[in-house]
């Protein structure tokens, strides 16, 4: 099983920058797309927060982020999945209205997750746990609870991890919550960390100076 996981790209940060439009572009260009094809590599898991603002995007950056992302996942048939992230929420009590289901739910190779659902990836069962909010908390927690799941990848707010250097996050949920998994891959959090079996995978590329 080979599998990319990616998190946190932040498409449009900086106040719609084209400069750090470049800086990102650069990446996927330069190196995550060279070391999918020179691995042979099919499937991609995002793990939220795709784009950087909640309520709107720029149409200039959702046209130059479809051509040099979306657009070559598509041509090289490349499977993608993506859980909802709190930046891809317009509400803060809800996954209902996001943007991963309205900028690119409608390419064929995409599938988006704004409620947990489990996938089965060469035998491998993972949970895609998508953004946990008011609405949905009772549900995940059940979904969890009851999975039959080796691996949970998504976009949580775990206690205990740091959120950026020298600062931990001391709210959020309780670590043990996934303490059936034999891995847990987790976006949301800009700094690399682990604890156990919960790995944060931090930004591809930098974004903070």
């Amino acid at each position: 099983m080979q599998i990319v996981l990616i998190t946190d790209q932040h498409f449009g940060g900086k106040q719609d920058s084209l400069n750090f439009l470049n800086h990102i572009k650069k990446f996927y260009e330069e190196q995550f797309f060279p070391y999918l094809e020179e691995n042979n590599i099919h499937t991609v898991i995002d793990l939220g927060d795709t784009f950087d603002r909640r309520k709107f995007v720029n149409f200039n950056i959702l046209n130059e982020v479809s051509q040099f992302y979306f657009d070559v996942f598509e041509e090289r048939g490349i499977k993608l999945h993506y859980s909802v992230g709190n930046h891809s929420t317009y509400y803060r009590n809800t996954n209902s209205v996001n943007s991963s289901d309205l900028l690119y739910g409608h390419y064929k190779n995409v599938e988006t997750y704004p409620s947990p659902q489990t996938i089965s990836v060469d035998g491998t069962l993972i949970d895609l746990i998508p953004w946990i909010n008011s609405e949905n908390y009772e549900k995940v927690m059940y979904f969890i609870k009851h999975s039959k799941a080796q691996v949970a990848l998504g976009h949580l707010e775990v206690a205990g991890f740091a959120m950026y250097k020298g600062y931990k996050a001391e709210d959020g949920i309780s670590k043990d919550t996934f303490k059936e998994y034999e891995l847990v891959c987790a976006g949301h959090y800009d700094h690399k960390s682990s604890k156990d079996t919960i790995q944060y995978l931090e930004d591809p590329y930098e974004i903070t100076w």
